[in-house]
């Protein structure tokens, strides 16, 4: 009983047995026979890979005890501009992968000069960045969805495939953010003790800078 008591408290004992729910539930009602085909699962991973990659980073800000509300309209500005770049513009796939890149990073320090030069709280900064960026690109793309579905003549759409290039790219980002993550804070909830408590010696354990 001790040893179940244990494994259980692992995160990783939790997040299985959560995903072995999940997948006994899809066992019982698969929507006659779909959620035992390949699409199915694909399609799932490859809608929550963004959201994963953007956690992956999310996750030391909010572990450090910030807060930034606006990533997701971050994202939507980048991928608006993404593809006003590459289907109305006709640029590289390169060259607009450094645009998006670009202007995620220059929102990210705009933001970060407010909170750190003069003093702004993290909350009302990104609230602010959030709707002012959600209203650009709501201005670049008409109010029109992004989508991989484009439109032809004949009023048919056709899904546009994704380069293999992102996935991995994808993959490998999350992978440095996880390394990264695990070396600067190897416990979360100890770590954020050690924060609160300020313990020098502790700090040192937990490979925290002291306060004091």
């Amino acid at each position: 009983m001790l040893v179940n008591s244990r494994i259980l408290a692992r995160p990783f004992a939790r997040a299985l047995l959560s995903l072995i729910f999940i997948f006994a539930l899809g066992l019982i009602f698969n929507a006659e026979g779909t959620f035992f085909r390949w699409d199915t699962h694909r399609d799932m991973l490859r809608q929550i890979s963004t959201y994963g990659i953007l956690a992956s980073g999310l996750t030391i800000v909010i572990v450090s005890g910030g807060i930034d509300l606006s990533v997701g309209s971050v994202l939507g500005l980048t991928a608006v501009v993404f593809s006003e770049l590459t289907i109305q513009q006709g640029c590289s796939a390169f060259l607009s992968i450094l645009a998006a890149l670009g202007l995620g990073l220059g929102c990210g320090v705009l933001a970060g000069a407010f909170i750190g030069w003069f003093r702004l709280q993290p909350f009302i900064t990104t609230l602010a960045m959030m709707v002012f960026v959600r209203g650009v690109a709501k201005w670049m793309s008409g109010g029109q969805k992004v989508s991989t579905a484009v439109l032809q003549s004949n009023g048919n759409f056709q899904q546009v495939p994704i380069p293999r290039v992102f996935e991995l790219l994808g993959a490998r980002f999350v992978n440095v953010a996880q390394r990264i993550a695990s070396n600067v804070i190897p416990d979360p909830v100890e770590g954020l003790m050690c924060r609160v408590g300020d313990d020098p010696s502790a700090c040192i354990l937990r490979r925290w800078r002291s306060l004091q």
